[in-house]
Formats: structure tokens, C-alpha cells, sequence
């Protein structure tokens, strides 16, 4: 399950502002913002559609354990260079 700092990262890898993401997902930027800063109301739908956005763009997303030490990360897929992780603690 992705969390409201995946997004925060992938946003960042991607160079691209919530409201740009919500234009991608069909929602509104303040809707993004909400998940981002974990107000209740954003639908499983959402969620799921940023991530499949993301993950159409080369982004996986990593929990806890699924790298070392603590925090959580994204992994960029780039078809001409080998995959590089950017993490943070959380």
C-alpha cells in the first residue's frame, strides 16, 4: 500500500506538482494534497490510479523490509541506465 511520502518522492522524481498529478489521476490537486497530508476522504480508487500512474512512469514503490534499514523509497526504472533507489526515513 502506498503511503502519502511515496507519492511525495515520486512527485519529486518525476518533477511534477500535485496539481499536475490530479490532472493525470482525474481528480482535483487538493485531493492529492489530502492523501499527501493524511486527511480521510480520499477514495481506494485514487489511491490506486496515483500508483498505477506511477508505476506506468518506471516508479515502484518500497515498504519497509524491502530494503535495508528503515523508512520507506521509490525505485526509478530508466531503460537506459541501471535502477536507482531514492529513500527516506519516515
Amino acid at each position: 500500500m502506498i503511503k502519502p511520502l511515496h507519492i511525495q518522492l515520486a512527485l519529486a522524481a518525476l518533477d511534477m506538482t500535485r496539481a499536475e498529478l490530479g490532472t493525470a489521476v482525474d481528480v482535483t490537486g487538493q485531493t492529492v494534497n489530502r492523501f499527501i497530508l493524511g486527511k480521510p476522504g480520499v477514495a481506494f480508487g485514487t489511491v490506486a490510479a496515483m500508483e498505477a500512474f506511477f508505476k506506468s512512469r518506471g516508479i515502484i514503490f518500497l515498504d519497509e523490509g524491502d530494503m535495508p534499514g528503515k523508512g520507506i523509497g521509490i525505485w526509478i526504472k530508466h531503460a537506459s541506465e541501471a535502477p536507482h533507489a531514492a529513500s527516506s526515513d519516515a
